[in-house]
């Protein structure tokens, strides 16, 4: 599983809904990948989303399982990351466990500000 910034977005055909190319990021590893086939109602540029990359024909495609992550996400995910790459450690489990259980929250607590409920988590006050 890796975490992925959408980048950019290429449709070149409007008549199918078909994107030919989506280029995304690896929050974890700075790694750029273009994935190839997507239907084109799926994805925005900016989205953050929780999926896997499998290997197709010299290229990428997503396997079939997605996990959308709140919009506003990704400073804090990039802060954590960055945290956790500054401390020399490389297995990311526990922080995207972490992200998972602030997703659900966030959906939980959906009135709330997503930087005031990582806060409440951090602190233990949010389960």
């Amino acid at each position: 599983q890796c975490i992925l910034l959408i980048k950019k977005i290429n449709n070149t055909s409007e008549m199918t809904n078909e994107v030919t190319k989506v280029k995304v990021l690896d929050i974890f590893n700075k790694n750029k990948y273009i994935v190839e086939g997507i239907s084109l109602p799926l994805l925005e540029k900016n989205d953050v989303v929780e999926a896997r990359l499998l290997p197709f024909m010299g290229g990428y495609r997503f396997s079939g399982a997605f996990s959308f992550y709140p919009k506003n996400s990704y400073k804090i995910m990039k802060a954590g990351v960055k945290e956790k790459r500054k401390a020399g450690i490389n297995d990311y489990t526990s922080l995207i466990q972490k992200f998972r259980k602030l997703k659900i929250m966030c959906d939980m607590c959906s009135n709330m500000d997503i930087k005031k409920v990582y806060k409440l988590m951090e602190e233990g006050m949010l389960a």
